[in-house]
């Protein structure tokens, strides 16, 4: 190994932090140190800064605790490459500063972090050159956008050690020194075309970030859109979740006690299902006899009653979500604070070169940092600024005399590019589903009095056959009997204006949620060619050379991407893929006796039970189609040949009693045929759909057997990991167990609910032939 990163004891007690001013006072060798005769500390943007101004940043505006850094010392196993990343000593520790950075970049992408805080300081005091890092323990989870803090560096990064057969010690690096040393390395190996290119130039005078050019002011501009470009980027993520916060916070789940005293994530949209479905679920109970006015009436009522028991509840998560949006507003006031700086001095550059005719200098950035920048972008699915950024890493290439990638970076693009196109997979088939059963699906219609959160859910097949029946009432002559009531047609008739708003409102809601998946389409399509060509290019390159293209390697993040995007199409194929993926994963980026198996584990359990959910549901939907053929809504064509409606076979049969008698020798109409042929091929998928269900189950416990098999061999004297759900998971498993009539199957699914919600990896000693075997 040519470089180690070891955690450092951050000292004892409670008050601040006095890391920062150890590592800015601690004295050098004379001989090595930089002229200002202290070690000055940088930052992810800063280069040149005190203690006080260290933790400033450090503690975001705030000096910080103790308790709150993690102290890290990355050591060169021998000074001769430190030695050899420059001519002097500014020059070596601007390549150190470079390397860390990058270093610092991967690994916020590898534990899915938004915003790594930290400040790092060269030594040069003993034969091994190292950095003192401080990294703040809380950082932003870039998916979930809550605040994680790192109790210790996370395993897959921190040093390890074993003791082999022979007793000798064996050290496993960490992906943290492993990062380091990588990009060291490819550093080291850029410097002699580097130090040629200058030669070829020996009027130029070579800066401290070896560039071609002698224009010191040239290259500081360059810095800047650089910087800017990156303070920039935290601005925008933060805007995206004040904007997500804004938007979407009724949907955002907060830890709160639920009805039954258990800690759960919950969001105001779960509160209100689960009222919902508690209101519904009553009144299935009840057989009164009411009218439809009246059981609707009741069903608000309980629906209200419901609400007001779980007003605590709303109180916590409302007070939850208060909280984050104080906290997110303070953290983009200090953040614009500290970027409005570079964001003015860069547009005064762009505005400068525009006056003059001509294009702004290319940023410039490390190729870590662009890695970064990019990713970041395609978060955001904006493949114009990817693009941007492609041409800036081009441009750079080819002035640095490199490749437009390494080969981990373009490892990187191919896993991109992967979850790009299962991403696009996933939305088609989202989208196809949609159309099909958009009649069928229940949206939210405001009430009588305008407020959304008082009106119900209904769906369009519904309403269109309660206008067509309130259509009928309204008319003297009606198609079985008259309507001698004149009171009773008009108020069908007040009641046909509310329907035909109602579907109207359906109808538009529809419509945008149609547009919604086009343009999701369309941008993933977009993604997905920008990251083709990119990838081809780079593998051109490689075939031209003769070398085989980088594998693709997946980062935490996108391995729990894919794991979303699996449970969405409940595909078996993609299942199996999505395995061998994980497997692959955790034997790159783990030792052998580290691999996430509990989680793993506890992952594919939880996918067996939902895929059985996924078949009994299945099964219903076919069985129903089956018994209630004729009461069944489809979508047909109307007269025109364009529209579409709703209909049903009871409503187009023959109804003389001679057709009913002698159903053989009427003629069928059109409108019969067609819904007969709407029928069979809803019956059809609804057979694809359970097929595909059952081959799913039968995938997915083979996985989880696979799973089971080798976390008993590792731990045999541990119970088997309790199946890990996801909140969308908890609360469709605890509607279905709602609606199962077998006795002994809604105990199982309710003991799985109930034990989901007490502990994280307890598990029953029966588990393992409950979940695997049945």
């Amino acid at each position: 190994m040519r470089v180690l990163v070891v955690s450092k004891g951050s000292g004892s007690g409670t008050g601040a932090s006095q890391a920062a001013r150890y590592i800015s006072r601690r004295k050098s060798d004379e001989e090595r140190r930089e002229e200002s005769g202290t070690n000055r500390l940088f930052s992810a943007q800063a280069d040149d800064l005190g203690h006080h101004r260290a933790n400033q940043l450090l503690g975001d505006g705030h000096t910080p605790q103790t308790k709150d850094i993690l102290h890290l010392v990355i050591s060169f196993a021998d000074e001769k490459d430190f030695l050899a990343l420059g001519e002097d000593e500014p020059a070596r520790n601007e390549a150190v500063r470079a390397i860390t950075r990058g270093t610092l970049v991967e690994a916020a992408e590898q534990i899915n972090a938004g915003d790594l805080r930290w400040v790092a300081g060269i030594h040069r005091n003993t034969d091994n050159p190292h950095i003192h890092l401080l990294l703040h323990r809380d950082y932003t989870d870039r998916v979930s956008g809550r605040v994680k803090r790192l109790k210790i560096l996370p395993q897959e990064l921190r040093v390890s050690w074993e003791k082999a057969a022979d007793g000798e010690r064996q050290i496993h690096p960490g992906g943290l020194s492993q990062t380091f040393e990588r990009l060291l390395v490819e550093h080291l190996e850029r410097k002699p075309a580097q130090d040629r290119q200058s030669h070829l130039a020996p009027t130029s005078k070579p800066t401290a970030r070896q560039v071609v050019t002698a224009d010191k002011e040239l290259q500081q501009e360059r810095v800047m859109l650089g910087r800017a470009l990156l303070a920039q980027d935290e601005l925008n993520k933060l805007v995206e979740r004040r904007d997500g916060l804004v938007n979407f916070g009724a949907y955002r789940r907060y830890h709160v006690a639920d009805e039954y005293g258990q800690k759960r994530r919950l969001s105001e949209y779960d509160l209100r299902e689960r009222a919902r479905a508690k209101a519904n679920r009553l009144m299935a109970n009840l057989n009164l006899g009411l009218s439809v006015s009246e059981r609707q009436e009741l069903r608000q009522s309980f629906g209200q009653r419901e609400l007001e028991q779980r007003a605590e509840q709303f109180a916590q998560v409302r007070a939850a979500r208060a909280a984050e949006q104080q906290a997110l507003d303070a953290q983009m006031q200090r953040a614009t604070s500290s970027a409005q700086p570079l964001l003015t001095a860069a547009t005064g550059i762009q505005q400068r070169y525009v006056a003059q005719g001509k294009s702004a200098p290319t940023p410039w950035l490390s190729s870590p940092a662009l890695t970064y920048l990019q990713a970041c972008a395609l978060r955001s699915e904006d493949v114009k600024r990817w693009q941007e950024l492609e041409g800036i890493r081009a441009a750079l290439a080819q002035e640095r005399h490199t490749p437009t990638r390494t080969d981990d970076e373009v490892a990187r693009v191919g896993a991109q590019l992967f979850v790009a196109q299962v991403a696009l997979q996933t939305e088609r088939e989202a989208a196809t589903r949609f159309d099909e059963t958009r009649h069928l699906r229940r949206w939210v219609v405001r009430a009588d009095n305008g407020d959304w959160q008082g009106g119900g859910k209904v769906s369009l097949a519904a309403t269109e056959r309660a206008l067509r029946w309130e259509m009928d009432q309204a008319k003297f002559v009606g198609a079985r009997r008259l309507h001698w009531d004149g009171e009773k047609r008009v108020a069908a008739q007040n009641r046909v204006q509310e329907l035909m708003a109602q579907r109207e409102e359906i109808q538009q809601q529809i419509a945008v949620r149609q547009q919604e998946y086009a343009e999701r389409i369309a941008r993933q399509t977009e993604l997905v060619t920008a990251l083709q060509a990119a990838h081809a290019g780079e593998a051109e390159r490689y075939q031209t050379t003769g070398q085989l293209v980088p594998s693709a390697r997946f980062t935490e993040a996108e391995m729990r991407t894919l794991a979303t995007h699996a449970d969405r199409r409940g595909d078996s194929d993609f299942y199996r893929t999505l395995a061998r993926l994980e497997r692959e994963h955790d034997g790159r980026n783990y030792p052998a006796d580290r691999q996430p198996l509990p989680e793993r584990t506890g992952r594919a359990l939880a996918r067996v039970v939902m895929a059985e959910v996924a078949q009994h549901e299945a099964v219903w939907q076919l069985q129903t189609l089956r018994e209630k053929r004729d009461r069944t809504d489809v979508l047909v064509r109307e007269a025109d040949g364009e529209s579409l409606a709703t209909a049903r076979l009871s409503d187009v049969a023959p109804r003389s009693r001679l057709a009913r008698a002698f159903p053989a020798m009427v003629a069928r109409g059109e409108p019969y045929q067609a819904v007969v042929a709407a029928l069979a091929i809803h019956e059809q998928r609804l057979s694809q759909e359970l097929e595909r269900a059952t081959a799913t189950r039968a995938v997915l416990k083979a996985v989880a057997q696979s799973y089971v098999t080798q976390f008993a061999e590792r731990y045999p004297a541990q119970p088997l990991p309790r199946p890990a759900f996801t909140e969308q998971e908890l609360q469709r498993l605890e509607d279905f167990t709602s609606r199962e009539r077998n006795p002994a199957m809604q105990a199982r699914f309710a003991a799985y609910h109930r034990e989901a919600s007490v502990a994280t990896y307890e598990r029953a000693s029966d588990m393992r032939e409950v979940t695997i075997e049945r």
